[in-house]
């Protein structure tokens, strides 16, 4: 009988150890889950006050920016169409604010510190082909390419491409044709001839 009492002990005995270490096993799996759901949870509160602090950060209105500047504000009210039209031309040219991919009408008054409307109507006063915001930064884009591509003859054109604000080759070859009526390369080899002839015709 103590053998069967014995074993019947052992085996009780290994029950309980396993018992035990099931019991373990799950406890540890729940703090597990506890900590991911934890750590999840705060996850999205950070992302959301992320996203809202960037919110805050954004760049300046407009109007913000003429009252930040107050001299700078008058002197546009005074301006006509096409005097603003000139100085548009002129602080796109000096900023290079153009060849920013990501430009649009709204993040280029911010910058500029004029209204959109202003923008609008100074560029449709144009007598030019540009009518639109997005047509004046293709035609700003077009023209600045064309400059690279006779002083940078080392840079590639895609180089260029990327330079002045188009976010692919083909869109940059198909609107350079539109405006030009020839290729990027073609536009290069062209130039590239007409100023050596230039430079080798005796004076």
């Amino acid at each position: 009988m103590q053998p069967r009492n014995k074993l019947h002990i052992e085996i009780v005995m290994d029950t309980r150890i396993l018992i035990i270490l099931l019991l373990i096993v799950n406890l540890c799996t729940l703090s597990v889950a506890i900590f991911l759901i934890t750590r999840y949870t705060i996850d999205i509160h950070r992302h959301h006050e992320l996203k809202h602090g960037l919110a805050d950060i954004q760049p300046e209105s407009a109007e913000e920016a003429e009252a930040n500047n107050p001299e700078q504000a008058t002197e546009l009210r005074h301006m006509s169409d096409g005097e603003l039209l000139n100085w548009l031309h002129q602080k796109m040219d000096s900023t290079k604010l153009f060849c920013d991919p990501e430009l649009d009408l709204k993040t280029a008054a911010q910058e500029l510190g004029i209204t959109q409307q202003r923008i609008k109507k100074a560029i449709r006063s144009n007598a030019g082909e540009a009518r639109t915001f997005k047509d004046f930064l293709l035609e700003k884009r077009i023209l600045y390419a064309c400059s690279l591509l006779i002083d940078k003859p080392m840079w590639t054109v895609e180089a260029v491409c990327y330079e002045v604000g188009f976010k692919s080759r083909k869109a940059f070859q198909t609107q350079f044709k539109a405006k030009t009526g020839i290729p990027p390369s073609q536009y290069r080899e062209e130039r590239a001839l007409a100023k050596n002839i230039t430079h080798e015709t005796p004076k």
